[in-house]
């Protein structure tokens, strides 16, 4: 989704391995272990769903959503995206 709002960006290609994963660093930014995680300035989101609501919300461009804010970083949205992809397995 960063490609499509055409905003610049910078990949961190991450190794998939559990050890690199679970490295005290990495834990930091995302309790889970897992990938995806975005670091935008201060925030710091790690739930796929979380990441793409913030970008919409955040960027201009094809995917922009101009309706009310709801999904701010601050609000806990990675840890209710990954509650609702747990117990919904239709998402």
């Amino acid at each position: 989704m960063l490609e499509e709002t055409g905003e610049p960006y910078q990949l961190i290609e991450k190794s998939t391995r559990a050890e690199d994963l679970q490295s005290a660093d990495y834990l930091r930014l995302n309790p889970n272990a897992r990938i995806p995680t975005l670091i935008d300035g201060d925030v710091v989101l790690w739930e796929s769903m979380a990441i793409n609501l913030y970008l919409a919300e955040k960027y201009l461009g094809p995917l922009h959503f101009a309706g009310p804010r709801r999904w701010s970083p601050a609000s806990g949205a990675s840890g209710r995206c990954w509650n609702l992809s747990r117990c919904c397995s239709t998402f």
